[in-house]
């Protein structure tokens, strides 16, 4: 495999062209540990469209995920969804935004959850307050929902507020 190259179809450790693929790849469509391009899949993935560990794209899909639409584990988007999701509209285990739909946790300016605290509209199944909340109910309304497989996450939200 070249150490680089710059072709249509580029292939090498460091690749640039319409289709490149390698360690690092810049193109249309780009495929490598690090990648960018209009289409990207790499663990590091920047482009419009991205898939990877750590994806940046208007459109992202990843572990860590940012843009317009993202989703995955951990997400910040404009419209996003994952098990911890920030954004104007957030959906997913653990939420923050605007419109904050979450399934365990939500803080919103609208919270929707089983523990949902909201700066105007809180609906939350166990707890749920607008604007003033009780720290000790909350850890105690999470610590009866959270599955055992997510405590850290409980920790981690907790540790937040």
């Amino acid at each position: 495999m070249p150490l680089w190259m710059v072709a249509g179809n580029a292939r090498a450790f460091i690749a640039v062209g319409k289709k490149a693929e390698g360690v690092i790849a810049v193109g249309l469509y780009a495929k490598g540990a690090v990648a960018v391009g209009l289409v990207s899949i790499g663990l590091i993935s920047i482009g419009t469209a991205a898939i990877g560990a750590l994806a940046v794209a208007v459109i992202a899909l990843g572990l860590f995920s940012v843009g317009c639409f993202a989703a995955g584990i951990f997400t910040v988007a404009c419209i996003g969804w994952g098990m911890f999701s920030l954004g104007a509209i957030a959906c997913g285990d653990f939420t923050v935004g605007a419109l904050a739909k979450g399934k365990y946790f939500a803080l919103g300016d609208h919270a929707y959850a089983r523990v949902a605290i909201g700066g105007t509209k809180a609906v939350g199944s166990l707890y749920s307050a607008v604007k003033d909340y009780d720290i000790w109910k909350v850890k105690d309304a999470l610590s009866s929902i959270t599955p055992g497989y997510l405590k850290w996450a409980e920790t981690l939200v907790l540790s937040l507020l």
